[in-house]
């Protein structure tokens, strides 16, 4: 339903502002967002929610991630708007209301979603699902309010505005729960910078490596390519929702599982792994099959001569949920090594193709530089797995790039040779399934676990992903 809703938002957006505002709203986001999640550390999120499900001293934790991202979201959000300012003359307010957007949506993983972990421990998204519909709702509404006058700073004024009271409210709550104190805790502090350290790292190279990506952008192709980039983010965005949807009860069932089965780790964390990636990909073909009507809708016909770039998001969202896996089942069993790795080899990957292919082909250059960075990442991951001795995860990961490598060929043959959008979503559905089962991503024996997501499916709250 919160899709649904900010849907309308992101097509009045898109339909409705020059690339080069949209341009402008995208790089503000990307740096306001990077910044402000290397800052907080957002890569303990994971660890958190382990952690609140199955740890003691709770409360002194969770209070002092709370209160250390206050500080350090402050204190960045001045620096970030000096620095926007000098190298690329971006004003200051556009800037501070950007951070104020980021910290504040529920889809940014920074500030609000520290107050929301506690809920995600223990599986209560009511709540949660609740206040972003109340967000999107006025969201939409302003955006309509302000139609004739929207610009890059309006947009995230709106943003910031409309989810003030949603995180005004979980901060009572969560203060009434008595899960927050205003204290930092010393203890707890240890804890954060020496067992999980490494996680800020990840944290760090990730999205170092989204800072290259967009500011090489910007530099090489101009604030219009940037448009274009930020726009056709949305053809990935399902997939990003679903990512959430599935693995915001996959975790905390996982974390239940190694507590009670920790032998029978290796086979949960495959099948969770090989349950995401088969659901992922399905949605991503039926998308591709109906890209043309998506873009026609989605932008008011605005980007009909981009549509190689949607596809390319798609491909590079389906790649990019395989990181995401491979990170967060490392995080989940204290491997911060390999989600340490895949990350390096994300920012590798954006140093040696990003200058290269951007000066080449520019927003496709990037694309595909990001798909190779991500091809990196997986394969760095799949030596580190088979080295620790979980083949299965390491072969599951194998045989996922290569069914995504297949089913984007038949997208690619179906785009040229078959006209009828029905006839293209009926025969990709029918290739994906029967190639899933064929090499192994789908088993007979996952049905059980299918049951169990799908009971999940209603109460969780990421329906939401990226914004432009």
């Amino acid at each position: 339903m919160f899709y649904a809703i900010y849907f309308f938002g992101i097509r009045l957006i898109l339909s409705t502002l020059p690339k080069e505002q949209i341009g402008e709203l995208t790089y503000v986001q990307q740096w306001s967002t990077a910044a402000l999640s290397i800052a907080m550390m957002t890569g303990y999120n994971t660890y958190i929610v382990h952690r609140l499900r199955s740890g003691t001293n709770l409360r002194e934790v969770f209070s002092t991630v709370v209160w250390l991202r206050v500080i350090i979201g402050i204190v960045v959000a001045v620096f970030l708007a000096a620095m926007l300012a000098m190298i690329s003359s971006v004003s200051p307010v556009t800037t501070l209301i950007g951070c104020c957007a980021v910290a504040l949506m529920s889809n940014s993983y920074t500030l609000r979603y520290t107050f929301e972990l506690y809920h995600h421990a223990r599986m209560e998204f009511g709540i949660l699902v609740a206040l972003m519909i109340v967000d999107a709702v006025a969201i939409v509404i302003m955006l309509n309010v302000y139609a004739a006058h929207l610009s890059a700073t309006i947009v995230l004024t709106i943003q910031t505005i409309c989810t003030l009271p949603s995180v005004a409210i979980l901060l009572l709550r969560t203060r009434k729960n008595g899960h927050l104190y205003a204290r930092i805790d010393k203890s707890a502090l240890e804890e954060l910078f020496g067992t999980a350290r490494p996680l800020s790292v990840v944290t760090a190279l990730v999205y170092t490596h989204m800072l290259v990506d967009i500011t090489l952008l910007q530099r090489l192709a101009g604030s219009e390519m940037v448009g274009i980039y930020g726009g056709s983010l949305y053809a990935g965005l399902p997939l990003m929702v679903l990512q959430g949807v599935l693995w915001s009860p996959l975790i905390p069932l996982l974390s239940r599982s190694l507590v009670e089965s920790p032998q029978s780790a290796e086979a949960e964390l495959s099948r969770g792994i090989r349950m995401v990636t088969l659901v992922i990909v399905c949605v991503a073909c039926l998308l591709a099959a109906c890209m043309p009507l998506i873009i026609a809708i989605l932008t008011s016909g605005r980007f009909n001569d981009y549509q190689v770039e949607f596809y390319l998001q798609l491909l590079l969202a389906t790649l990019g949920s395989l990181v995401f896996a491979t990170q967060s089942i490392g995080a989940l069993i204290g491997h911060y090594r390999v989600s340490s790795l895949s990350a390096a080899m994300l920012l590798l990957g954006s140093l040696c193709f990003d200058w290269w292919l951007i000066s080449a082909n520019q927003t496709n250059g990037l694309l595909v530089a990001k798909m190779l960075s991500n091809l990196l990442a997986i394969g760095a991951a799949t030596v580190w797995w088979l080295r620790s001795r979980y083949h299965s995860v390491a072969w599951i990961l194998v045989r996922s790039v290569v069914w995504i490598g297949f089913l984007a060929g038949a997208v690619w043959g179906t785009i040229v040779w078959i006209d009828s959008l029905i006839l293209r979503s009926v025969l990709l559905a029918l290739v994906a399934g029967f190639s899933a089962y064929a090499i192994g991503i789908l088993q007979w024996e996952d049905r059980a676990l299918i049951g169990v997501l799908m009971s999940r499916y209603r109460a969780s709250p990421y329906r939401s992903s990226e914004k432009c």
